[in-house]
């Protein structure tokens, strides 16, 4: 018996909110052209000497042992590395410039 009265009660309380869901998944696409970064994950035992030289000075970074790193070259031709570390579990993101100079923390 209650299954008689369940499963219509679900269809129509579905369809009640069938527009809404319809409704809420319209994207607007524009014709723009998405340039993503030309990225090179480095091998660890060759890292550049620059980016060796910048995690040996940085204090944070100078303990923790390095999990990935990657060379990064945007659209507009500036280079950076992005580093992983493993920070006693966690992972820290370090980025630096072609320098060696951080250009951003984070701790995800």
């Amino acid at each position: 018996m209650k299954t008689k009265i369940m499963i219509p009660a679900m269809f129509a309380f579905s369809m009640a909110f069938a527009p809404f869901v319809a409704n809420s998944s319209i994207t607007n696409f524009t014709n723009s052209e998405l340039v993503e970064d030309e990225k090179t994950q480095l091998d660890l035992q060759e890292l550049p000497e620059v980016l060796k030289n910048a995690v040996a000075v940085d204090e944070t970074a100078a303990a923790l042992t390095i999990t990935e790193a990657w060379h990064i070259k945007k659209d507009d031709g500036t280079v950076y590395y992005k580093v992983k570390f493993d920070n006693n579990g966690e992972e820290l993101v370090k980025k630096y410039d072609a320098e060696g100079n951080i250009i951003k923390d984070t701790q995800i």
